[in-house]
């Protein structure tokens, strides 16, 4: 916006600001006239007038800022006291409170929401009433305050907001912090308290959409689809023991631990899509490096997890996270603090997937943080071999009409089987020497496959090398 829009929205058309700074000018020229009139008087003269309208506009300008954040301010003071002395339907006086801030668990995220949407009914257990935001007058300190007030049952609830804006070293871009100060209540019942909380909190991850949805957290959250099909076949683990494990934590919302370990291409990932589509009901987390950054970060993401109740939280390649065992690392200690969870607050279930386990502090992998330590290895049998070859056959997406022939485990040769073990060739390999055959609509023969499977390595070991 121009100044003058600025201007005329502030403080009305420019007569109204030229009459304002009439006295202003009047001053300005009579001191003027009383001064010299040589080269440098002269500069004075004509700049001087400027110089005062530019000081008066922003005298004005400040002092109706001023006006307006103290008008709302009362106005939000008046709703406080409006809620703290609230009355019951017969008219007999309640109760009221100020939660502390250690009874309450909102995220940030929870928060924004609060302030952005001004219909917060999806649920219609809370029914928005009235949203106030007003500017702090200490422009100094960068801090914005609000109130929103919800009527809740037959009781009334203000959350007071407050927002601090920063600038990072050498950025000019804003980070905002969003905390909240206050909580008012016109009733002291406790339940009614958690209620209100939890109520919020679960209306916030209708919003979100859990089932169809898993959540990507960084400094804000973003959404992914659920997949609807996994590409996998899970010969190399017994995935219906780990989903057993999974349901009976879900069942009884206890802290469990779940580590996929082996080297890239193994299906470390599919089991975690597989486990995201078999249960689309419980709210399921993604993190990345950033997350773990520094101790605050770490606080940041559990406060976040803490009000959604039993959650899945997916850590992949947790060994690139910087969590090695040295007395300086203080992420790691910070880490190992939240999985311990001693005050019981957290519910959630840990899935975390590494190419090399032997770079993790043992402290983090043992029983209590990390439960179970799934170890995926490369197929290795002639078996293992042809189920993979099988299962990706099956799963053809490139030929619909798909006319090559598909060998039986019986015919696969020795020497077939051998250069696919000797080159130590992952699920995702095999996987892709099968959809080499099938692209090409060639026959799945034994001389067709070691082409392939050359193929294959070659284009791998390019890639590491």
């Amino acid at each position: 916006m121009s100044l003058g829009k600025a201007t005329k929205n502030v403080l009305g058309y420019p007569g109204a600001i030229i009459k304002g700074m009439g006295g202003s000018l009047e001053i300005s020229t009579t001191l003027l006239r009383l001064l010299p009139s040589n080269k440098v008087f002269k500069i004075v003269k004509k700049t001087l007038p400027l110089a005062v309208i530019t000081a008066d506009l922003i005298a004005i300008t400040t002092n109706h800022f001023k006006k307006q954040n103290n008008s709302i301010k009362n106005k939000r003071d008046n709703y406080i006291q409006t809620i703290l002395k609230t009355t019951d339907i017969n008219g007999r006086g309640q109760q009221a409170s100020v939660i502390p801030p250690e009874y309450y668990s909102f995220s940030n995220n929870v928060i924004d929401w609060i302030i952005k949407n001004d219909d917060m009914v999806s649920c219609n257990k809370v029914s928005n009433h009235n949203i106030d935001k007003f500017e702090a007058t200490n422009t100094v300190d960068n801090i914005a305050n609000g109130l929103v007030v919800f009527e809740y049952r037959d009781h009334m609830f203000g959350i007071n907001i407050s927002k601090t804006y920063t600038t990072g070293n050498g950025s000019s871009s804003l980070t905002t912090k969003t905390t909240i100060t206050n909580i008012y209540a016109s009733t002291w019942d406790d339940e009614v308290h958690i209620d209100f909380i939890s109520d919020i909190n679960n209306e916030y991850m209708q919003h979100l959409g859990i089932e169809e949805h898993v959540l990507l957290y960084h400094e804000s959250i973003t959404l992914r689809d659920r997949v609807k099909d996994v590409n996998f076949n899970f010969h190399s683990i017994d995935y219906n023991e780990i989903k057993t494990d999974i349901n009976y934590a879900l069942t009884n919302k206890c802290k469990r631990g779940h580590l996929f370990s082996g080297v890239p291409g193994t299906g470390k990932t599919s089991i975690l899509l597989q486990i995201e589509k078999d249960f689309s009901h419980v709210p399921m987390v993604y993190v990345n490096p950033s997350n773990f950054q520094d101790e605050y970060r770490i606080d940041k993401l559990f406060d976040f997890l803490e009000p959604l109740g039993m959650t899945m939280l997916v850590i992949e390649d947790i060994d690139r996270y910087g969590l090695s065992g040295t007395r300086t690392n203080t992420k790691l200690a910070a880490l190992l603090t939240k999985l311990d969870d001693s005050k019981g607050n957290q519910q959630i279930i840990v899935l975390a997937t590494a190419n090399n386990v032997k770079s993790l502090d043992p402290a983090l992998i043992r029983p209590g943080r990390f439960d179970v330590t799934h170890k995926i290895s490369v197929p290795k049998t002639k078996q293992e071999i042809f189920e993979v070859l099988k299962y990706r056959y099956d799963k053809d997406e490139f030929n619909e009409n798909k006319q090559s022939f598909f060998i039986n485990i019986s015919d696969i040769s020795n020497f077939t089987w051998l250069s696919i073990i000797l080159k130590k060739l992952t699920h995702s390999d095999i996987s892709e020497i099968c959809s080499k055959l099938l692209i090409a609509n060639k026959n799945f023969t034994n001389k067709n496959i070691r082409i392939a499977c050359k193929e294959v390595y070659k284009s791998k070991k390019n890639n590491i090398d």
